[in-house]
């Protein structure tokens, strides 16, 4: 249950994402000191689809 309930929680991380978040961490490496906003964008993100996908995760099973 436990490798079902991590693929979930994968898939709702989307490659769109993913490829943001790289983007931003690519523009604070190229110029740390004036792109700071661009890494803090990139954490608030992680943090959010961390969120997100966890609650996905732990979603209670359908009455029946």
């Amino acid at each position: 249950m436990g490798i079902a309930r991590d693929g979930l929680s994968l898939m709702a991380i989307k490659m769109d994402d993913l490829l943001f978040i790289a983007s931003r961490v690519q523009q604070y490496q190229a110029n740390p000191a004036n792109q700071w906003r661009a890494k803090d964008t990139a954490i608030t993100l992680i943090i959010a689809l961390a969120l997100r996908s966890s609650a996905i995760s732990v979603r209670p099973p359908p009455l029946s």
